[in-house]
C-alpha cells in the first residue's frame, strides 16, 4: 500500500464516515467484494506503484469487466447515467 491509502483510511476513521474496508488480493476476489457490497458507493483503490504497471493495468481491466452493478441515474445538468462499480473516469 502507498502512503496515500493510509492517509485516506485515517481520514475516514477520524471523520466518523461509515465505511467498510475489504482487501482483495486477486482481480476475482476484488470484483467479488465490489459485487457483494450493499453500499450506495464503492471506492476502489488501485496502486500502480510497481515496475510491472502493465500487468497491474490488465488486472484492473479484469476487475472492471467483472463489476457492472446497476445504479440510479446520475443527477445534475450534463450528467449521464452510469453503472455502479469501478469509476471509469480517466
Amino acid at each position: 500500500m502507498t502512503y496515500g491509502v493510509h492517509a485516506l483510511f485515517a481520514a475516514l476513521q477520524s471523520s466518523g464516515v461509515e465505511h467498510e474496508l475489504r482487501l482483495g488480493t486477486t482481480p476475482e476476489e476484488t470484483a467479488g467484494h465490489i459485487q457483494g457490497s450493499d453500499a450506495d458507493r464503492v471506492l476502489v483503490l488501485w496502486s500502480f506503484y510497481s515496475p510491472d504497471a502493465e500487468a497491474m493495468a490488465a488486472e484492473l481491466a479484469e476487475v472492471r469487466s467483472r463489476t457492472v452493478r446497476p445504479g440510479p441515474p446520475a443527477r445534475g445538468p450534463g450528467r449521464t447515467a452510469r453503472t455502479r462499480g469501478c469509476d471509469r473516469r480517466r
